[in-house]
């Protein structure tokens, strides 16, 4: 797995790293002009009232990698909303509870302490340091103020559970409570707890995700307990498998990630009858060839193996939108007619342009 000894040094789970200022500014510099004036401002600001800030989630696991993003994750030992507001009054805007005019805006999440600041090309997503507890599975969780460490250790997998101070004395430093610097560099997939996909079964998604999007693997242990509770999938909102399932869609080879969760046992759990084969993971990347109309497209050839009343149950189960619903509940009679004509009279990206 990538290495980069330059970056970091290596330490213990559950250490901070020897200060050092390379990681912050190297995370800065791949950012646009306008963005890191922004960060820079929050940064500032977050300073002169005692708001430690720090990267985290996938932004930092990506510069660890060295892959590139575009995300902006920042967690604060503080208040997110009011800095978010702070940082918008010193460019001369107030802000508005949800959006406000001007060269920048603000919206805000109240019952999550996180906020956004979004500019021309870009968003910096500020999040309240919290600790979270489920009242029953697959529930939004409940919140709480907390520290960072706190924050850390509830998120969905090691490697996602590492924060970098971006600011004061101990700019440069990385946390790492979890592991997830060692499970990055053996290119492990590892939950911090027992219960985590039963807490949010969403996690099972995003693990098919990450393996193929990073070229990892899940961990043994974590595998057993993902097999374990794939029924956990069952108490998801459709709003939500909607979400997880989009973003799935939007990688660069979706098929890769809906194999893997075949395989894991991922796709049955979320909705009977829904299945991924070598043939339709060749239909997918036919479909980028043609480039128009991909997202919708993929949402149909997902629905490909169902009958009508599967399609229309599949649609509903997941809140698919009108254009969604639409091109999923017509599949099946395309696939009649695919079938009908036969390979040699319509190929399937003809099909699809149909």
């Amino acid at each position: 797995m990538p290495k980069n000894p330059k970056l970091i040094d290596k330490t213990t789970a559950g250490r901070i790293q020897t200060p050092g200022p390379a990681p912050a500014d190297k995370w800065l510099g791949g950012l646009t002009a306008e963005a890191r004036t922004a960060v820079e401002r929050v940064l500032a600001i977050g300073g002169r009232e005692a708001v430690p800030a720090y990267l985290v989630g996938g932004p930092l696991r990506d510069l660890l990698l060295g892959h590139p993003s575009l995300d902006i994750d920042i967690a604060v030992e503080g208040d997110a909303i009011a800095l978010a507001q702070t940082v918008l009054r010193g460019w001369g805007i107030q802000p508005d509870p949800t959006a406000s005019t001007g060269a920048l805006r603000v919206k805000t999440h109240a019952a999550f302490g996180t906020a956004t600041i979004s500019g021309e090309g870009f968003a910096i997503d500020l999040a309240t340091a919290r600790a979270e507890t489920y009242a029953r599975p697959g529930a939004l969780p409940d919140v709480q103020t907390a520290s960072i460490h706190e924050d850390l250790l509830r998120r969905d997998f090691t490697i996602n559970a590492m924060a970098l101070r971006l600011d004061g004395a101990e700019r440069g430093r990385l946390l790492d409570p979890a592991g997830g610097q060692a499970d990055l560099e053996a290119g492990r997939i590892r939950v911090l707890h027992a219960r985590s996909f039963q807490d949010d079964a969403t996690r099972i998604l995003r693990a098919a995700r990450y393996e193929a999007r990073l070229g990892f693997r899940v961990e043994e242990e974590t595998l057993a307990w993902l097999q374990r509770d794939l029924p956990y999938l069952n108490t998801i909102s459709g709003a939500r498998l909607h979400h997880e399932f989009a973003r799935t869609l939007a990688e660069g080879q979706p098929e890769r990630a809906l194999l893997r969760l075949q395989q894991l046992g991922g796709l049955e759990a979320v909705f009977s009858g829904l299945k991924i084969d070598e043939r339709m993971a060749a239909a997918f990347a036919e479909l980028r060839r043609m480039r128009s109309g991909l997202a919708t497209a993929y949402w149909a050839l997902l629905a490909r193996p169902l009958d009508e009343t599967q399609a229309a149950a599949f649609a509903s189960r997941l809140a698919l939108t009108k254009p969604q619903r639409e091109a999923v509940v017509a599949m099946p009679s395309l696939r009649r007619l695919e079938d009908g004509l036969g390979p040699a009279h319509l190929k399937r990206s003809e099909a699809f342009e149909m």
